[in-house]
């Protein structure tokens, strides 16, 4: 059975041998090479189709997804075009992480928009816990794949709103998890946090603060929480919550006890205050004993295996002085004498962005060889440090330049982040530590310990200690 993707037909199915709609004569491939064979999900904002790729010999299947107006029968605005490539663009970025289908291809008519996404051949969580709940193991699993999954996403600033079992796929080719249907995903820019805005997400799974449209990233990491129990209990949220003692009581509904680590970290993800959840998908991680977010454990190398050299990458027209890899995992930063910062994507070993040098046609980099890299925990910004004695705020999801932070002594030979991201430490050549306020992005205080270049700043996992190295051949470890 082949359907008709004119939103406004009354009766879009059709026989397989059509080429037109025999209801409402709408052509039946979209940009004359997808065919709609099967309706695989729909919403308020729009239907889902399995479809195949007639243009290629192999008829491989892809997703169609066709988003509707707020209002029925309203031709689209303008703006709501703008908005919609603009979200086809970055949906298109995420698209180039493994565990996210990627975007194949974009269209518009006056009545709707349609996206054509990668297919991923697998089952999703709700129909995978038809032949019974996880144990530990598997939820451990899932939160070890998808929580890198999250930090990468909300690295674009953007929040998925709608994570929950039917959104989660394992796929039939035993690979990690993967997370579809980001139709409801917000690019979360610093206004529009502050703006109450639609609310959109799935009963039983959305935040509190989002149900009043008010979604922030740690709403993620709280329908991620909320997925989880779902898992381990095979009950529905709805009855895994007291309205009477205004709290969660999933434990009651174990069938399987699981262990005290687990059940805290998913009591905090649950929180219904943001104040006392995760912030970040790294925080939770850590809680879980993961020290990094660059993969799933079930896949690291054997201690025994040796290392290979899996690529090499090329694009500097100077020696490389600085790298920092993106908290996701996803992303190398690289920096040189040639003042550029590049970014590049460790997938598929691609130049993403080069982040240009002061010169006659820029003013907004660097003047100087980049000395070090390093990433903000939430992988939202890229700070720079440079022997031209500033340090550079890049925004990821832009590829913009916020902010210049001019240090007061030599150039900058190391910086370090609080994991609250309330605190940037740099380092220079005069030895002197720097502490900055990265809300108002100003000098808070200098600490003058060392009488030499500083070669090293760490800052403990609890923002209360901070140690620091220098090539005059002293460290000091302070509160």
């Amino acid at each position: 059975m082949l359907y008709c993707l004119n939103p406004a037909c009354p009766k879009p199915q059709n026989p397989d041998d059509a080429k037109y709609c025999q209801n409402c004569g709408n052509y039946l491939l979209l940009d004359d090479r997808y065919k709609a064979i099967e309706i695989i999900g729909r919403g308020g904002f729009g239907r889902t189709y399995l479809a195949v790729d007639e243009t290629k010999a192999t008829k491989p299947y892809c997703v169609i997804k066709l988003l509707l107006p707020r209002q029925p029968n309203i031709n689209i605005n303008p703006k709501a075009i703008e908005l919609f490539r603009q979200e086809a663009d970055r949906l298109d970025e995420l698209g180039q992480h493994p565990q996210i289908p990627a975007l194949l291809a974009h269209y518009e008519s006056p009545t709707a928009q349609y996206l054509v996404q990668e297919f991923i051949d697998g089952i999703n969580l709700e129909e995978d816990l038809k032949e019974g709940v996880f144990t530990e193991a598997e939820v451990r699993e899932l939160l070890e794949d998808l929580l890198p999954v999250l930090s990468f996403i909300h690295s674009f600033q953007v929040i998925h709103r709608d994570i929950k079992p039917e959104n989660i796929l394992r796929p039939y080719a035993n690979e990690r998890y993967v997370l579809v249907d980001f139709g409801a995903s917000k690019f979360a820019t610093g206004t529009a946090l502050a703006r109450t805005a639609t609310v959109i997400g799935s009963a039983g799974y959305v935040a509190p603060e989002q149900a009043m449209g008010r979604g922030e990233f740690s709403s993620d990491i709280y329908s991620l929480g909320v997925t989880c129990i779902h898992l381990l209990t095979g009950i529905h949220p709805f009855d895994l919550y007291s309205v009477s003692e205004d709290a969660w009581v999933w434990e009651q509904y174990l069938p399987k006890p699981v262990s005290i680590q687990l059940r805290r970290v998913l009591n905090k993800m649950l929180c219904k205050a943001t104040s006392q959840r995760y912030r970040t998908a790294a925080d939770v991680l850590q809680d879980l004993g993961r020290r990094t977010l660059s993969g799933n454990s079930k896949n690291s190398p054997d201690a025994d295996q040796p290392w290979r050299l899996a690529q090499t990458l090329l694009g500097h027209n100077g020696g490389i002085t600085a790298i920092a890899i993106h908290p996701a995992g996803q992303i190398l930063a690289s920096g040189s004498t040639d003042r550029t910062i590049k970014l590049w994507d460790l997938n598929h070993g691609k130049l993403l962005h080069t982040f240009a040098g002061r010169s006659l046609f820029s003013n907004l980099g660097h003047r100087d060889r980049i000395s070090t890299l390093t990433f903000s925990p939430d992988g939202a910004t890229l700070f720079s440090g440079s022997d031209d004695g500033t340090i550079k705020v890049w925004e990821m999801s832009t590829r913009n330049l916020i902010n210049t932070l001019r240090e007061p002594g030599w150039g900058i030979s190391a910086i370090a982040i609080t994991n609250d991201m309330k605190t940037l430490i740099s380092g220079g050549g005069d030895g002197v530590i720097h502490l900055w306020n990265l809300d108002k992005q100003s000098l808070i205080n200098s600490l003058a310990q060392h009488q030499d270049w500083i070669s090293e700043l760490i800052v403990s996992a609890d923002g209360r200690t901070l140690i620091s190295s220098s090539y005059d051949k002293k460290y000091f470890c302070g509160t």
